[in-house]
């Protein structure tokens, strides 16, 4: 019974550390910074909108695995006023690691810091 929990923590114990050692590796040459003209693209692609992201996305492993964006503009949709339909000062997406392992994202935490809507509606009765 001794060995099979000898066993078992030096599983758990390797595993702990694979995964320590897969987050440095990825802090190290993962640069999320390199996809924002893709998000930019994509986004405008599924909405029509212009996004602008001011500044440096930054990568977060504990105790969630996330993403901190800084400074956020979406454009309002066409047809109504030039000021943007959104801002965010800062905002943050955490996901939990384990269902990642399944291919399943499940968001533990999203927050944003400073945001303003303007929602509208025009005389059509159409909301932006």
């Amino acid at each position: 019974m001794r060995k099979t929990f000898k066993i078992l923590a030096i599983v758990l114990g390797s595993v702990v550390a694979l995964l320590i050692v897969g987050a440095v590796v990825v802090s190290l040459t993962f640069d999320p910074n390199k996809y924002k003209d893709d998000i930019i693209r994509i986004v405008k692609q599924q909405t029509g909108r212009d996004l602008r992201i001011d500044g440096k996305i930054s990568l977060s492993f504990f105790p969630w695995i996330g993403a901190e964006l800084p400074a956020l503009q979406l454009s309002n949709a066409p047809g109504f006023d030039k000021k943007p339909f959104a801002e965010v000062k800062q905002a943050g997406v955490a996901v939990k690691l384990l269902p990642l392992l399944r291919e399943a994202i499940v968001v533990k935490q999203v927050t944003l810091d400073g945001l303003r809507l303007r929602l509208a509606k025009n005389r059509a009765g159409v909301t932006n």
